[in-house]
């Protein structure tokens, strides 16, 4: 009878465990900053959270440190899709590929390194704390990647997500100028 409670208890110890471990991971609370700063941002806050609470930095931030980490993550993703495009613009140059795709991608190229531009300049104003500029700087990238979106709207074919990219761009700059707005 023991060597049988012993084995179910055995049987059962690990599953315990993970459950325990899932019901860990699964309780840890949003903070309340980011819950009520995403509350801002309306259609995007979900993503406003997932954002925020990625990184480590944004449970001990104020609100300038949460629109510090979003013009960061923001920055980081521009810069990623500006790669993207000037990859993708190259590889099509070496193919020959349909000229209005080489066009948007183009057009895309100039309009992404603006936008990097834009960004440096935005973070360049948040240390200063010049909140205004901070605005200005973002919406203008942001123009740039609805520029680029709206460029390459009716080329047909394979764009490799890139409509997809310019909206996950455009959502981070929105919640950027979201948290922005509340320091204004």
């Amino acid at each position: 009878m023991a060597a049988a409670t012993v084995r179910l208890f055995l049987l059962l110890l690990p599953l315990c465990l993970s459950l325990t471990i899932v019901s860990a991971t699964a309780t840890v609370p949003v903070p309340e900053l980011i819950r009520e700063t995403c509350m801002h941002a309306k259609s995007h806050h979900d993503l406003c959270v997932a954002v925020l609470s990625s990184d480590p930095k944004s449970n001990t931030s104020d609100v300038r440190g949460l629109l510090e980490i979003a013009l960061k993550l923001t920055t980081e993703n521009l810069t990623k899709t500006a790669d993207f495009v000037a990859d993708f613009l190259d590889e099509a140059d070496k193919k020959s590929t349909e000229p209005g795709l080489q066009q948007c991608l183009a057009y895309c190229e100039d309009e992404y390194i603006d936008a990097v531009d834009q960004l440096t300049n935005a973070a360049a104003a948040l240390e200063s704390k010049v909140y205004k500029d901070v605005e200005k700087w973002v919406a203008v990238a942001m123009a740039d990647v609805k520029a680029c979106q709206q460029e390459c709207r009716d080329i047909p074919g394979d764009k490799r997500g890139l409509t997809k990219k310019n909206g996950d761009v455009d959502r981070l700059c929105s919640i950027t100028l979201t948290i922005n707005q509340i320091l204004l």
